[in-house]
């Protein structure tokens, strides 16, 4: 553009954020679900900053990602197929349900979501 307008263009970053790895154990919980549901997991790099670094601050942090056609992301033509989408909801379900009995201390936090849900439930 510089050159056909015969402008002089300067790009000065304003805000850096530096990537935030996941985090090995949820990748490898991850990856072992994907294997045990005969899905394909692939390590993809993703500049998903604002949402990851904001996880990745408060606790351990691992991204599932669906394909969309074309590759095609974070616009209004973005399509991903209805089974991909629900691949990826079974994949994130078994996910928790593995690091739940991996970690164990959200044993006592299930009495009182039980009850929530339940509440939540009789309020509709």
């Amino acid at each position: 553009i510089a050159a056909q307008t015969q402008t002089q263009i300067q790009i000065k970053p304003q805000l850096r954020n530096e990537p935030v790895p996941v985090n090995s154990h949820i990748y490898n919980t991850i990856a072992q679900v994907c294997d045990q549901l005969r899905l394909p997991v692939q390590a993809l790099p993703s500049r998903a900053s604002h949402d990851a670094q904001i996880i990745a601050s408060i606790t351990d942090m691992g991204m599932i990602f669906v394909p969309s056609q074309g590759g095609i992301s974070h616009s209004e033509t973005e399509y991903t197929i209805p089974d991909h989408c629900i691949q990826g909801a079974n994949i994130l379900l078994h996910t928790l349900l593995q690091l739940d009995r991996h970690y164990g201390h959200l044993d006592e936090v299930k009495g009182e979501a039980a009850t929530a849900v339940k509440q939540s439930t009789m309020a509709v």
